[in-house]
């Protein structure tokens, strides 16, 4: 293995270090190719990673020696072109699952992702032989440095672009010119320099023109008060202001003293004003007004000075009408009763369908989760996970959900599949394979034997698929993914939820299968979705 290479970029004004950038070069660890035409032969002793028809070059880098915590700027793929036979164009695709470079084979190669370079491919030409091309594939390596797994990257000829070309793997004894991974870091701003000697004064330069006049300086200090001019005549009078508001009602006073007896035959009557009381229809009158701290039960509280909406919660035993009354949760019969068995029941969603509520008895709050692949689509806990998914349990390529085989010779796009793609914020408690807690939803995965049915077996292989989303509000959230065995195509829907693929003469074999991919690419943020598709299809 080479050694780590490390460059410090500095840049300095004034004697002052404001900052500096590191570089660091990781090499490969594991790199090999899968051919078709040898489906079964393992390629990781190679000198060379060959690019063409049918075959499809892996590499994977060591990121174990970057410094934790530090951000990525800037990361390129740089490959030594060692052989052009036919020109042609490539691009880097992700990884999801591992491989090995001493087992890799064309039968058990993984499945490309989408574009490391957002969709941005270099072409090779003669003229490339015995250079470098360096790609830039920086949001993959920020990705991996985040804690995304590191499954390495493959370099595959783009869909309808033709090309024979290879280049250094790490085993090559020619030219020795391995894949590297060339990093380039943010680091900390370093300590400042010391100032440096003070320069000769130079010769004293020509006046310059006058400038322009400059603006009005400050005012300045008031002088002093003159002399009082003579009293003026009196003006007129003015309109009359409008009313003012009334001002708050001032505390409580102090007890007067006890007032004379009142007359036989009664006591005044009490008038309720608000939530106080009038005690005395007629003067001599008081108003009394409830408080949390008056040590009687008075106002909307339920017991004395705790309770109802102005008060804090009751203690356990003291009289309630809600749970909210109580410090507890709990208020049954009237009375603060202590923690409940199932405190959860009293949570938005409990006992509502496909969902997992829980209560945490030391905050008092409530949490929310959905069942598998059922799906809170309307962000209302408590009607709970109202929408399953359909069809369920598709969403890896191992677990393609199969369909009739379909027949190269009609070059119609005669096969149908409907299905839904439902999305949401919520954690999914079980969790399944494949599900994107990013996206808040699991790609629908489809698998098609495309036959030949011909009597000599000439009919041409063929691609036209369209894929259309409804009953979404972001109709270009949504990405196709076509798998034969001689390429990947794909593509991203428009603004009205539509994409169409239609590729001729791709020469994949009789009997063999045909993948197509389903899923969504955006963030699904405070909106969820429950959007339903079509894909038509033919070969």
């Amino acid at each position: 293995m080479r050694c780590m290479r490390v460059a410090i970029l500095a840049v300095s004004t004034l004697c002052l270090l404001t900052s500096f950038s590191a570089a660091q070069s990781a090499p490969a660890v594991a790199d090999t190719f899968s051919n078709s035409a040898q489906a079964t032969k393992n390629y990781g002793t190679q000198g060379s990673l060959a690019v063409q028809l049918g075959s499809v070059s892996f590499v994977k880098f060591n990121l174990a020696t970057l410094p934790p915590g530090v951000p990525i700027n800037k990361a390129t793929l740089r490959l030594y072109v060692d052989a052009v036979t036919t020109g042609g164009t490539f691009d880097v695709y992700q990884l999801n699952s591992s491989w090995s470079e001493s087992t890799l084979t064309y039968k058990n190669a993984p499945v490309l992702g989408l574009s490391a370079t957002n969709n941005n491919p270099t072409t090779i030409s003669t003229s490339s032989l015995n250079q470098f091309v360096v790609i830039d594939i920086t949001p993959q390596v920020q990705a991996w440095a985040s804690g995304g797994t590191n499954y390495g990257v493959a370099m595959a000829l783009v869909p309808g672009s033709g090309g024979s070309f290879s280049f250094d793997s790490k085993e090559s004894t020619l030219t020795s010119h391995q894949p590297e991974l060339e990093i380039e870091l943010n680091g900390p701003a370093g300590p400042q320099g010391p100032a440096g000697p003070t320069g000769a004064s130079g010769a004293a330069g020509a006046a310059g023109p006058a400038g322009p006049q400059g603006s009005i300086g400050l005012t300045g200090a008031t002088g002093p008060q003159g002399p009082q001019g003579s009293i003026g005549l009196t003006g007129l009078s003015g309109p009359q202001g409008p009313i003012g508001f009334s001002g708050p009602m001032g505390p409580v006073g102090p007890t007067g003293p006890q007032g004379p007896p009142g007359p036989p035959g009664g006591v005044s009557p009490a008038v309720l004003v608000g939530i106080c009381t009038l005690y005395g229809a007629t003067p001599p009158s008081y108003l009394s007004c409830p408080s949390c701290s008056d040590g009687i039960k008075d106002g909307l509280e339920t017991d004395i000075d705790c309770g109802g909406p102005t008060c804090g919660a009751c203690a356990l035993g003291l009289q309630c009408q809600q749970n909210t009354d109580c410090q507890t949760f709990n208020c049954s019969g009237g009375i603060c009763q202590n923690f409940p068995t199932n405190p959860a029941a009293s949570c938005p969603g409990f006992g509502a369908p496909h969902d997992n509520v829980t209560f945490d008895v030391t905050t008092n709050s409530c949490t929310f989760s959905c069942q598998g692949e059922n799906y809170d689509v309307d962000g209302i806990p408590g009607n709970g996970c109202e929408v399953a998914d359909s069809p369920t349990g598709n969403h890896t390529q191992n677990s393609a959900l199969r369909q009739p085989d379909q027949s190269t010779c009609d070059g119609l796009p005669n096969g149908q599949i409907q299905g839904m793609l439902p999305s949401d914020f919520r954690v999914h408690n079980p969790t399944f394979l494949g599900f994107d807690s990013i996206t808040g939803s699991a790609p629908d995965w489809y698998v098609v034997k495309a036959v030949d049915t011909s009597q000599f077996g000439t009919c041409p292989s063929d691609l036209r698929v369209t894929l259309t989303v409804t009953n979404s509000s972001s109709p270009t959230c949504y990405h196709l993914q076509a798998m034969t065995a001689t390429g990947v195509y794909s593509g991203q829907t428009d603004n009205t939820g539509t994409l169409s693929l239609s590729y001729s003469g791709l020469s994949y074999p009789s009997g063999s299968d045909v993948f197509f991919s389903i899923s969504n690419t955006c963030n699904t943020g405070p909106t969820p979705q429950n959007a339903s598709y079509t894909l038509t299809y033919g070969f």
